[in-house]
């Protein structure tokens, strides 16, 4: 603001302030990238609340930020997290995020795409509640033109938007630095079944990982404290979610910003050879095979963090980011039983592999032909009965009649009928 206009409006503000008639909104406290410069800041605005006491002052930050300050604003102020965003709110923020960065003959074009795109799939309605998501999924949009109809593209999108947010701020983080550590140990909490991990144990498996991988050099670049600290601050893809007691002392735990990204980077992770244990001469379909095996319960769909629901999905996202030669080989691993596995793993198996293929992966016909044949007659009893009916089997045969496989497996499970 010009000195000659806050001459003009600076009486008429601090009368609408001291009288209770306006909002004083701060936004983006960690733009301050300084920390003392930050803290002092805080003090300003807490004097600034006990000058106009009804006057109402919000200040955003993200939370990563806040608590690096150890500091906390008193007197009146409440704490607050922004909550999950409904539909009704996302339609909003589309509406008005087009009119902020389309020119306006495309604002009513590119808002009706974006919230189609939001409401597209249960996965994707899910990521976009958190509203850091939404928007790294709303700038995804913006620069690529639309958004990615491969879930897999549109996940590595959203992690390079990511790893280069607020360029103007700080140094994006390098993404030889950032993905092999992020891969190996969101593959580690998918192995280990957690949604959240202790930070000590955090520096553990990247101390490890510098152990198990010496040809990365880029990961030595700092040290795991040091990677921890800006893959947090920088990204937000790692947060701090509260703290544990261990050893008789309060930890800190850390979680993905959202369980997608788990699993995509546990993907990653497989795709690239790059977890604990790694063993360079087992190839990428002996590796899925065993993980496959893993997948328990009648129904392969259980709560999301668990081990089972986790590897389901981690493996549908490896077959659609394998290369296109190991595709076929990745398939036939999942589907396979292996030696000792009984019927019911043997259904399971199927049922993942007809996930996989909803997925339209770049597959040959041959062996998409034998995923179909095996779930049909894994799951579709003979003589005209009904399928069998857990969710994961509804969810399949629904994604599976809406991909270009859906011809062939109405053709199959007549087939399977009229034995």
């Amino acid at each position: 603001m010009k000195e000659e206009e806050f001459e003009i409006l600076g009486p008429l503000i601090t009368t609408a302030l001291s009288e209770g008639r306006a909002l004083l909104l701060i936004d983006g406290l960690e733009e301050i990238v300084d920390i003392s410069l930050r803290t002092r800041f805080c003090h300003q605005i807490e004097r600034l609340s006990n000058a106009y006491p009804v006057a109402r002052i919000i200040v955003t930050s993200r939370i990563a930020d806040y608590r690096e300050m150890n500091y906390r604003f008193g007197g009146d102020f409440e704490h607050t997290v922004i909550a999950e965003l409904s539909s009704h709110e996302k339609d909003v923020f589309t509406s008005r995020w087009s009119a902020v960065v389309e020119p306006a003959e495309r604002q009513e074009t590119a808002a009706k795409a974006l919230r189609l795109a939001i409401h597209s799939t249960d996965r994707v309605k899910r990521l976009t509640g958190n509203p850091m998501l939404l928007s790294t999924l709303a700038l995804v949009s913006h620069k690529v033109g639309k958004l990615p109809l491969r879930r897999t593209d549109l996940y590595w999108n959203m992690l390079q938007v990511s790893l280069k947010w607020r360029p103007e701020v700080d140094e994006p983080l390098d993404e030889r630095v950032a993905v092999p550590q992020l891969e190996y140990l969101a593959y580690a909490m998918c192995e280990r079944g957690l949604r959240q991990i202790r930070e000590d144990e955090i520096l553990e498996l990247l101390d490890r990982m510098r152990d198990e991988y010496p040809r990365i050099h880029a990961i030595r670049r700092q040290s795991p404290e040091d990677f921890l600290r800006r893959v947090e601050h920088r990204t937000g893809l790692l947060i701090e979610a509260g703290t544990v007691r261990h050893l008789g002392r309060p930890s800190p735990v850390y979680e993905f910003s959202h369980v997608t990204f788990q699993e995509y980077l546990a993907a990653l992770a497989l795709v690239d050879g790059r977890f604990p244990g790694h063993d360079p001469a087992r190839a990428l379909p002996e590796n899925v095979a065993s993980l496959a095996g893993r997948i328990g319960g009648a129904d392969v769909r259980i709560p999301e963090g668990g081990d089972g629901y986790t590897w389901v999905e981690v493996l549908r996202l490896c077959v659609s980011s394998c290369n296109d030669e190991d595709v076929d080989g990745v398939l036939l691993a999942i589907l396979n039983p292996q030696p000792g596995e009984d019927e019911h793993a043997a259904r399971r198996r199927a049922v993942t592999a007809a996930l996989c293929l909803a997925d339209e992966p770049n597959v040959s016909e041959k062996v998409a032909q034998e995923v179909l044949r095996e779930y049909v007659r894994r799951v579709y009893v003979p003589r005209g009965s009904d399928p069998d009916n857990t969710e994961t089997v509804r969810i399949a045969s629904e994604e599976l009649e809406r991909s270009r496989w859906g011809q062939t497996l109405s053709r199959y499970i007549n087939d399977e009928r009229q034995q």
